[in-house]
């Protein structure tokens, strides 16, 4: 076997590189369909916003009965609380996480 040969069985191909970039692109938008909108809004008035703002709301409007954004602001909120946002505003109003309940279990005494 040639060493070109053992390169080519160790790494992925082109086409599952694209199929892995490709499920990671639909999974953000999944996720982040909510903030992709927001995004579109924000933009300055031009030619990009015009094809973007259609099609992030189209996006959003679907996925928005899943309730997809949920898991975002739950991951926002923990990242957040653990000072990982560039968003100072942000990590200030964050509530701290609840306080976890011990619960006590008795041992029976020994004989």
């Amino acid at each position: 076997m040639t060493a070109r040969a053992r390169i080519n069985r160790r790494l992925a191909s082109t086409t599952d590189l694209l199929i892995g970039a490709i499920g990671f692109l639909l999974f953000l938008v999944l996720l982040d369909s909510g903030g992709l909108a927001q995004w579109a809004e924000r933009l300055e008035i031009g030619p990009l916003r015009t094809a973007a703002v259609p099609v992030t709301a189209a996006i959003d409007g679907y996925l928005r009965p899943f309730r997809f954004d949920q898991a975002r602001l739950i991951l926002l909120a923990d990242l957040g609380r653990a000072g990982w946002s560039d968003n100072p505003a942000a990590v200030a109003i964050t509530p701290p996480a609840p306080a976890r309940i011990a619960i006590a279990v008795p041992v029976p005494p020994k004989p």
